[in-house]
């Protein structure tokens, strides 16, 4: 099953000048495979730690799941 295809997508926040720009902490990975009536989408929300490894998973909405992942990269972002 593939939950999702990432093609260069970021999320988006507002600074403090209230601009949209760019999150490099979430990737969004979409057209996955089809559940029900839409294609898989899924977020990875990247957080600094010490190793790479998976923190935890949730399915915010049907077939769209939200993954918490800790690496060392992240802590230069």
């Amino acid at each position: 099953m593939i939950i999702g295809k990432w093609n260069g997508e970021w999320g988006e926040i507002t600074n403090k000048d209230g601009n949209t720009v760019k999150n490099y902490k979430h990737m969004i990975y979409r057209d996955g495979h089809w559940c029900g009536n839409k294609a898989r989408e899924t977020h990875v929300h990247l957080e600094c730690g010490w190793s790479d490894q998976i923190i935890s998973v949730t399915e915010s909405s049907t077939c769209t799941y939200v993954f918490k992942f800790s690496t060392l990269l992240a802590c230069i972002l």
